[in-house]
């Protein structure tokens, strides 16, 4: 956990870009984050359906290929096993 009155985010050009702005939905995703098609639509409507909620964070399965390396097919098996236990 990060010190009481530390930042949030590292300051940085991402950060600069969305500081003092509003928005209605913000998503963040890692680089190496794949977003299977149509699950941007569908958190919108989520989104939309519960506007009490402030984060609406999916299940995101890691989709690894032969270029990746051990340690992200790894995760992806300890996340394919644990999705049941969290979702």
């Amino acid at each position: 956990a990060r010190p009481l009155g530390e930042p949030l985010f590292e300051s940085g050009a991402d950060q600069d870009n969305v500081k003092g702005r509003h928005f209605k939905y913000t998503l963040v995703l890692d680089s190496d984050t794949r977003v299977v098609a149509g699950s941007v639509f569908e958190m919108l409507e989520i989104a939309a359906a519960h506007p009490d909620k402030a984060i609406i964070q999916p299940a995101i399965k890691m989709d690894c290929g032969p270029q990746d390396s051990i340690f992200m097919h790894i995760e992806a098996m300890r996340q394919a096993i644990n999705e049941p236990l969290t979702n």
